[in-house]
């Protein structure tokens, strides 16, 4: 889906996918569903 944009709403429920840490831990919001809340943050740039 990379050049479409899609805008959340405040309760909407976020597309599957996978992120990395800095540390190279791999998490999936699929792990979390139904479990906890979350809460995810882009910070455009580079590190």
């Amino acid at each position: 889906m990379l050049g479409k944009t899609t805008t959340l709403k405040v309760g909407d429920q976020a597309p599957a996918l996978r992120l990395s840490t800095a540390g190279g831990r791999s998490y999936s919001l699929k792990q979390f569903y139904g479990k906890s809340t979350v809460v995810l943050i882009f910070i455009r740039g580079t590190w």
